[in-house]
């Protein structure tokens, strides 16, 4: 079974319409739990009935010896700074993750993976998720902004993008998940990154070859930072304003 906590740190505004669940997977027989806990980092936005599914990950629920299975917990953070509209769904699949932590170790500190080495980010920063922005990947970057109609099933996108309406981008093949692996070869397929572009025209669904339009967007981390956070803090006024809010983590 598999348990989701979140945590949500200061400066972060959460409307408490956000949906952030996990998706479902198949049952199990195994007494064993999968437990993720999941950190908003502090400046991010959710506005009201955003949504973000995790995927839970698939891992091995015995022990070395085989003695029996085991409660297994994965720590995820989405990076300071990222804005989430109105009616954007992003779902970020785990499956594939290997940072996983068994509870035999667990000696009641919660801040065990503070040393970042068992910490999945799987959010960058200063990204902006518009509506209809539909995201299935592991590795995102920073100061990319994805308008209204994305679907983005990339594992590596990068820095300083704008992903402007209704583009699609598929780079994943069909059951690759998030490796980017060839077809059974064994070894990893290079993905097309992104860097400091404006991609304006992809194909559209059911066509079998991909599209792309595209010029260089100069200085683009540095721009889309100044404009995610101009947006950052009218959003933030807004939301605090005239929403209900999640409960945050309380200072020590």
């Amino acid at each position: 079974m598999a348990i989701l906590e979140i945590e949500i740190e200061q400066s972060a505004v959460v409307s408490q319409s956000t949906q952030i669940s996990l998706a479902s997977t198949p049952t199990s027989d195994s007494d064993s739990n999968v437990r993720i806990k999941l950190t908003i980092g502090g400046g991010n936005v959710f506005h009201p009935n955003a949504r973000i599914t995790l995927v839970p990950p698939i891992v091995n629920t015995e022990d070395a010896n085989g003695t029996g299975a085991q409660d297994i917990t994965i720590a995820v953070r989405i990076g300071p700074n990222n804005l989430f509209e109105e009616e954007s769904h992003s779902i970020f699949d785990l499956s594939s993750s290997s940072k996983t932590n068994t509870n035999d170790n667990d000696d009641g500190n919660d801040n065990d993976n503070d040393n970042g080495n068992d910490i999945l980010n799987i959010v960058g920063s200063y990204n902006q998720f518009a509506a209809r922005s539909h995201l299935q990947c592991e590795s995102i970057g920073n100061a990319n902004i994805f308008n209204p109609k994305c679907n983005i099933s990339i594992p590596l996108i990068r820095n300083g993008n704008i992903f402007q309406s209704c583009a699609q981008v598929k780079v994943l093949q069909e059951g690759q998940g998030g490796q980017g692996q060839g077809h059974g070869h064994g070894r990893q397929q290079q993905q097309p990154s992104y860097q400091e572009q404006v991609c304006y025209q992809f194909s559209g669904p059911g066509q079998d070859e991909k599209i792309c339009k595209q010029r260089n967007h100069i200085n683009g981390v540095k721009k889309n930072i100044m404009e995610v956070s101009l947006l950052l803090s009218a959003s933030r006024r807004v939301v605090q304003k005239y929403h209900r809010l999640m409960a945050v983590k309380s200072q020590e």
